[in-house]
């Protein structure tokens, strides 16, 4: 943010980055092995420019729900369950983690 003219501008600058890299590096990563889950929903995200943490908090609710699980942290189950189901929903998207994948 700069002054320009009695009057605050932003400037954006963005630095160029290789996305796969980033991710290539992220899994290998103790986070990626403790978090694959999170780690996934967020290269999609980083991959496509879309939000895709709606669709798949819903769907993790509507799993717990079925199991009577109470409010989140809901278990490693049911978050990989949701995952699944959450990206069933968009396959074009989908990265290998799992055997049902595709690679995009």
């Amino acid at each position: 943010m700069e002054e320009i003219d009695g009057a605050l501008k932003v400037i954006e600058r963005r630095v160029p980055y290789d996305i796969e890299s980033t991710i290539e590096t992220a899994k290998n990563s103790e986070i990626y092995l403790k978090g694959t889950v999170w780690c996934e929903l967020c290269f999609l995200a980083l991959r496509t420019g879309l939000d895709y943490f709606g669709v798949f908090f819903e769907t993790a609710q509507k799993i717990a729900d079925a199991k009577d699980e109470s409010a989140p942290p809901f278990s490693n189950g049911t978050w990989a369950e949701a995952y699944e189901a959450s990206f069933d929903t968009f396959p074009q998207n989908r990265t290998c983690i799992s055997p049902r994948c595709v690679v995009i």
